[in-house]
């Protein structure tokens, strides 16, 4: 097949993923939709697959109105958070000496200023889990609110969002919304009489899974991307991208065999609070991860402009020499290193990692988890270039295996 054939292939399978499936939150119909595609694809492909699944919720947003004053104030519901009709009054805080004091029995908690400069750690988050911030998770959740609302100024660790929400947490048990600093202040001004508070949202049990397809013998090559997608947009370039990535590489590889083992996992979980997909792939690798050769996540790939991208992590010299020559012959520039992906699951448990996304990150940051975030933003061809690149890289550790052990 010529790299045309395959652009068309990759535009098509975008622009299903995209278009046709849309939004893919961790327990939509969406999201199954998306595994179901994905899974029947490497099974095309001559790969074994198996499915890792998880039980979760499917949330719902359905909206957030706020009153106080005779006025109706710009506000956003907090991602996963519960529901809530509520009228009285609302309290203050603006530091964690008066989040200590406050009483904020049967009121809205309205936090602000050193209380909403970052997003908080998710309270069960796996990974990283701050004293700092569990401190004001338990000052939240025991302030005895009914809501809690946070006026919040532009972040560019949260997408460079304006406003963003503090609290993204399925597990964090208040009802919670947020707003700009601006309407914050606004607030204050309005509310000497109360405020009225209505969060609408559903959650209902649902189920997700990571996909695995499996081909070959030997050491593994373990290419990872991750599904799901937050609710804003369709997750094209965040990352539907990725996943076409690695139905292109098993396209491509479904004629050849190689002296490693090839896994290709869809992981679901990833723009998730609580990243149930990853969770659960370490544990299902739990005593295994030492057979992986060479760990690649691809997230964020095939921006329309700019390069690119790869980086290395813990990656052996003659390894590493293989994974640059193949990657900047297709076209791929060597840059920073970034360790918000998945990638890091395989960095923190020192297995070597090579990670794939576009040199422009700041403005993919301000893409993803928006409406922006459209399939207009990829080039399908760069994804075939990255696709490309990886089965090359492949065939090159296989070979270089072989002369190790030519039995």
């Amino acid at each position: 097949m010529e790299r045309d054939d395959y652009c068309g292939m990759a535009e098509t399978l975008l622009l299903t993923i995209c278009d046709s499936i849309g939004a893919r939150p961790v327990g939509s119909r969406e999201n199954r939709d998306a595994t179901e595609l994905f899974s029947a694809w490497l099974e095309e492909c001559g790969f074994e697959t198996s499915h890792q699944v998880f039980d979760c919720f499917d949330w719902t947003d359905h909206g957030t109105i706020l009153e106080a004053g005779g006025e109706v104030f710009e506000v956003y519901t907090g991602p996963w958070s519960a529901k809530v009709d509520f009228q009285g009054r609302l309290v203050v805080a603006s530091s964690l000496d008066e989040l200590e004091n406050v009483d904020a029995r049967d009121a809205v908690l309205l936090i602000r200023d050193e209380l909403a400069t970052e997003q908080l750690i998710p309270k069960n988050f796996p990974f990283y889990n701050p004293v700092e911030q569990r401190r004001t998770l338990s000052l939240l959740e025991n302030s005895g609110a009914s809501a809690i609302l946070a006026a919040t100024g532009y972040n560019m660790e949260v997408n460079g969002a304006y406003p963003f929400p503090v609290i993204e947490d399925g597990d964090f048990t208040i009802p919670n919304a947020y707003m700009t600093d601006l309407e914050g202040l606004r607030l204050v001004e309005m509310c000497e009489d109360g405020v009225s508070l209505r969060i609408s949202s559903s959650s209902v049990p649902s189920r997700s899974c990571n996909v695995v397809g499996r081909k070959g013998d030997g050491d593994r090559i373990l290419l990872m991307a991750h599904i799901d997608s937050r609710s804003e947009g369709s997750g094209a370039i965040d990352n539907a991208a990725g996943v076409v990535a690695l139905m292109l590489v098993a396209e491509m590889l479904q004629d050849s065999g190689h002296g490693l083992t090839v896994e290709i996992v869809a992981v679901n979980g990833e723009d998730h609070y609580a990243n149930p997909g990853e969770v659960l792939l370490l544990r299902e690798n739990e005593g295994r991860l030492g057979d992986i050769l060479l760990g690649i996540n691809i997230d964020g790939a095939g921006y329309r402009h700019g390069d690119t991208a790869f980086s290395l992590y813990g990656v052996d010299d003659s390894h590493s020499v293989m994974a640059r020559e193949e990657m900047v012959a297709h076209g791929i520039i060597e840059g920073d290193q970034w360790r918000q992906g998945d990638h890091s699951l395989l960095v923190q448990n020192e297995v070597p990692a090579l990670a794939i996304t576009s040199a422009e990150l700041i403005e993919i940051m301000s893409i993803a988890h928006s409406p922006d975030d459209v399939s207009d933003v990829v080039d399908p061809c760069r994804l075939v270039d990255v696709a490309s690149a990886v089965v090359a890289l492949i065939s090159r550790l296989s070979g270089a295996r072989k002369s190790i052990n030519p039995s």
